[in-house]
């Protein structure tokens, strides 16, 4: 028949292959007109998780080995255009690798006798190149936070002057005084976090002190509720006798802040957020944690909850850098930080953080 491959002329191939392919890794075989597997080897089967024994490869064909009948299969129709006489390039997900594919036509006097078929397992490459990206974009973000930080600070800068201008000619003891004092101790917070965006835009290291997680608690209470609005209910349940932690204070004030805007953003229609902190003494940690009762998390979304720049909210609402930043703060105080969720359930985030006694 014309056309067909002779077992000599595949075997040919097969001898010059083995000797070169067990030193490159990759994946090589070769399947003839009818779309049989005639030869299968080299480490990148293994890399890829193609198949555990390669041996049982050989004889199959493409439809038995993907176990599909469909023609229009990627992988199938990818070896048909090959055997049309024209090479393919492609990339392939394959059980959670990614390898780069070349199909080759094999020809013998002219006539298109099989394919020849090359994987490279290129995932780690590819890991490498998302966090280059990455890296990138977070240095672009800590620039452009450095400008913002330092043009904000200058408006806070202005409204605690006017705030402290406008105290002294208020009543002692009035409600516009209280009122004013809450405005010059926002201003100093919304300071002290711009103070962190411009360390962070200098890669400047936290600046951790022995503090009362409590204390920091109820320090960013009145922000938090005016944060998460009337719809949202905030409910503190704090230990009340903790344990000093080693932590950057104003880190700690923004892992709230961070926390509680997800959570109100997980509660569009309204809610309960509680934050609780409880001395888990056996194990030398405190543990604070921040409770929705919200629309809750699939798995797919939990995966890729501290994924710097992953945002399920729509354009212009997140930046995705708030549970990153989280994370990073978390990592830095030598804690942990874990996450229950269940779609329509809410979302727990558990955070232990060290005593100071323990670190």
């Amino acid at each position: 028949m014309p056309g067909r491959s002779t077992p000599l002329e595949l075997s040919a191939v097969d001898e010059s292959g083995q000797f070169i392919l067990p030193r490159i890794p990759t994946a090589f075989w070769i399947i003839d007109r009818d779309l049989t597997i005639t030869t299968a080897y080299g480490p990148g089967f293994d890399s890829l998780s193609l198949h555990p024994e390669l041996e049982s490869v050989v004889g199959l064909d493409l439809f038995e080995y993907f176990k599909t009948d469909d023609p229009e299969f990627e992988s199938i129709a990818n070896h048909l255009i090959a055997l049309t006489g024209r090479a393919v390039d492609c990339e392939s997900k394959l059980r959670g690798r990614v390898a780069e594919v070349r199909l080759e036509p094999l020809r013998s006097k002219g006539e298109v006798i099989g394919v020849i078929g090359f994987a490279l397992d290129v995932t780690d490459h590819r890991v490498l190149e998302e966090q280059m990206e990455r890296a990138q974009q977070v240095d672009s973000m800590g620039a452009l936070a450095g400008g913002i930080a330092h043009d904000f600070n200058n408006v806070l800068t202005a409204v605690s002057g006017f705030a402290h201008l406008a105290l002294s000619e208020v009543e002692p003891g009035s409600a516009a005084e209280a009122h004013l004092l809450q405005v010059t101790h926002a201003t100093e917070l919304g300071a002290a976090m711009t103070s962190r965006l411009l360390s962070f835009s200098r890669c400047e290291k936290p600046a951790p002190r022995q503090l009362d997680v409590d204390a920091v608690v109820l320090d960013v209470e009145v922000m938090l509720r005016g944060m998460i609005g009337t719809r949202v209910r905030l409910v503190m349940d704090l230990d009340g006798a903790l344990p000093s932690i080693s932590a950057d204070p104003n880190q700690l004030r923004r892992l709230l802040v961070n926390l509680a805007v997800n959570a109100r953003d997980a509660m569009p229609t309204g809610g309960v957020l509680t934050i609780e902190t409880r001395h888990a003494a056996g194990e030398g940690v405190v543990e604070l944690n921040v409770r929705d009762t919200g629309m809750g998390m699939d798995e797919n979304v939990r995966a890729r909850l501290f994924e710097p720049f992953f945002t399920t909210k729509p354009i212009g609402k997140g930046t995705g850098l708030g549970l990153a930043a989280v994370q990073t703060i978390v990592s830095q105080c030598g804690g942990w930080i874990e996450v229950d969720t269940e779609p329509g359930l809410g979302t727990t985030f558990s955070i232990g953080l060290p005593t100071a006694e323990a670190a």
